[in-house]
């Protein structure tokens, strides 16, 4: 048993913490990416999808190309060490900056 299910089973039903949990993690699925990043993506993420930062936005999003000019918007996504802007200090973030269309 993991440390978190431990924790969790401690609480009482509808204890703050695990209702926060329920609500934050409902429609999402744990993720490994290729950088040794994990994450929570919205449900319905697919391979080949694509996670970027929108300008203005503090936490990246789940894409997925849809034809040759469109995207189409899949999520919000929490991944660790790429939230609050920090996606922009990234090696190599700068050479993947393109303007989008999403449908």
């Amino acid at each position: 048993m993991s440390g978190l299910s431990r924790f969790l089973e401690g609480l009482r039903p509808g204890a703050p913490l695990e209702d926060a949990l329920n609500r934050w993690c409902y429609c999402r699925v744990f993720a490994t990416m290729e950088q040794q990043r994990i994450g929570m993506l919205p449900e319905g993420t697919a391979k080949g999808d694509i996670l970027g930062g929108f300008a203005g936005a503090n936490t990246p999003f789940a894409i997925r190309p849809n034809g040759e000019e469109f995207y189409r918007l899949i999520g919000e996504a929490y991944v660790h060490g790429f939230m609050n802007g920090e996606i922009l200090l990234f090696p190599g973030f700068d050479d993947g900056l393109e303007d989008i269309r999403l449908r």
